[in-house]
């Protein structure tokens, strides 16, 4: 966990809503920074991430996509509580 979270956390749980997690997920922007960047630029993590997934996977480079969204329900429970159970 320590490897994938670094710097402040400031969380936002969205958890009500038609599509709210295609909607999110939409905002954000593409997980590869390279991507995102390239085809939706004015996403958060094409304003805002660094880095490029491809060179994570194979030169063990870090990536800051600078955001995170679960991408279902179920998910995002799961996820939830690994973050709350690293905060302690």
């Amino acid at each position: 966990m320590a490897k994938q979270i670094s710097g402040k956390i400031l969380q936002f749980y969205f958890i009500d809503g038609p599509h709210a997690i295609k909607i999110i997920r939409n905002l954000l922007g593409p997980t590869n920074p390279v991507v995102a960047m390239a085809k939706s630029p004015g996403s958060i993590r094409g304003q805002f991430a660094e880095g490029d997934m491809k060179a994570l996977a194979n030169d063990h480079q870090v990536v800051d996509n600078c955001a995170h969204a679960s991408s279902s329900v179920a998910d995002g429970k799961r996820e939830i509580a690994i973050i709350e159970k690293a905060r302690v």
